[in-house]
């Protein structure tokens, strides 16, 4: 599915629709490595530690905070950049193989 695409479905709160269509792709891979965050203002530290996670297994997926819950956790100036900037920067690195927007903070059960 187009980025565009994705983004417009997460912002008619159709998650599931990027979701399956990731879910899809990943039965092709052996071992696939889950990383969630903010992501604000990627910088080095981060293209850092996606590169390590990549190195982990042949898929890199990562999860990406919505704004109002890193407001919540952060304060009311974070974050900088909104969350489809964020997605786009992280699906532009080339680590990533895709990103899942709206993750929780704390995931309570195995995502896959």
């Amino acid at each position: 599915m187009l980025t565009v695409e994705r983004l417009v479905a997460f912002k008619r709160i159709d998650p599931e629709l990027p979701l399956s269509m990731t879910m899809k792709r990943l039965k092709d891979h052996k071992r696939v490595v889950y990383v969630d965050g903010a992501f604000d203002l990627l910088n080095p530290g981060h293209t850092a530690f996606l590169e390590k996670a990549r190195a982990l297994g042949d898929f890199l997926l990562v999860g990406i905070h919505t704004d109002n819950l890193i407001t919540h956790y952060r304060g009311p100036l974070q974050p900088i950049a909104p969350m489809e900037d964020r997605a786009l920067c992280l699906l532009a690195c080339r680590w990533v193989d895709d990103v899942v927007l709206g993750v929780p903070w704390v995931i309570k059960y195995p995502p896959l």
